[in-house]
């Protein structure tokens, strides 16, 4: 990362945790990291539209810069009110910073 300044966006990791209620159900819940500054590119310049189950669903596909840090698939980022499942991780600049690949997850 050339400009650290293009880190301007505050970001949150979302992590999944799982916990046994008093009749041996699974409840998941989401705990949330300190904010992190963040480089934010979204990849399309609006959504990619597929159906699924006919019903039109968007896509929306970001990328998020951060300082290296522990990251995990597995793990949600969210970034204005919405969620993104992380799809992959990279190493960038000496692994300096990570490029973190997502996909905005849809409200059910």
């Amino acid at each position: 990362m050339d400009n650290i300044g293009a880190m301007r966006e505050r970001i949150r990791l979302a992590t999944r945790q799982v916990t046994r209620d008093s009749l041996g159900g699974e409840e998941e819940t989401w705990s949330l990291s300190n904010s992190i500054w963040a480089k934010v590119e979204y990849l399309t310049t609006g959504s990619d539209e597929r159906f699924s189950s006919d019903r039109k669903v968007s896509l929306t596909a970001a990328n998020f810069t951060i300082r290296n840090r522990s990251v995990s698939i597995g793990q949600q980022i969210e970034y204005r009110g919405d969620r993104y499942n992380i799809e992959s991780i990279l190493p960038q600049h000496a692994n300096a910073y990570l490029l973190i690949e997502t996909r905005k997850v849809e409200p059910q």
